[in-house]
C-alpha cells in the first residue's frame, strides 16, 4: 500500500505535468488570432497573407501574457466541442468579434463598399487605431 505522501506526490505531479506539457506545445497568439478570423469571417474571401501579416501586427499592438493566450485558446477550442457552455462561448465570441472587426477596418473592405465578393486585402493595422491614424474613417462615403 502507497504511503500517503506518495499518494499526494502523485495527485500533485499529474496537474504541474499537464501545465507544463501544454506549456510546451502551446499555440501563438498570432495562430488563435488567424483561426478567430476564419471563424468569424468564414463567408469572405480573404487574403491569407494578410491574415498572416495582420496577426502579427495584432499581437505586436495588443500584446497578452502568455497565461492569457492560454486561456483564450482553451475557451475558444472548448466553445468549438460543447455548445451547451453559454458563458464560455459569449466570451470566446467578444473575442472573435474585436479581432474581426480590427481586421474589418484595417482592410479594403469599407473602401471597396463592403463588396463580399472582391477578396479582402489588408492594408495596416494603423488605419483600426484611432491613435495612430486619427484620419481615417473607413465609414465615410463620398456621394
Amino acid at each position: 500500500m502507497p504511503s500517503r505522501r506518495t499518494v499526494l506526490k502523485f495527485i500533485t505531479g499529474i496537474p504541474v505535468l499537464i501545465t507544463g506539457g501544454y506549456l510546451f506545445v502551446r499555440p501563438k497568439y498570432s495562430s488563435v488570432v488567424k483561426r478567430a478570423i476564419f471563424n468569424k469571417l468564414f463567408y469572405l474571401n480573404l487574403d491569407s497573407a494578410g491574415v498572416e501579416q495582420f496577426s502579427m501586427d495584432f499581437v505586436d499592438l495588443y500584446n497578452k501574457g502568455t497565461l492569457k493566450v492560454i486561456s483564450i485558446d482553451v475557451m475558444t477550442r472548448l466553445s468549438e466541442q460543447y455548445t451547451g457552455l453559454d458563458l464560455l462561448v459569449d466570451r470566446v465570441a467578444v473575442f472573435e468579434d474585436f479581432v474581426a472587426e480590427q481586421y474589418l477596418l484595417s482592410s479594403d473592405f469599407f473602401v471597396n463598399n463592403q463588396n463580399e465578393g472582391r477578396s479582402i486585402k489588408y492594408r495596416d493595422i494603423s488605419y483600426s487605431d484611432p491613435y495612430r491614424s486619427p484620419c481615417s474613417n473607413a465609414f465615410a462615403t463620398w456621394l
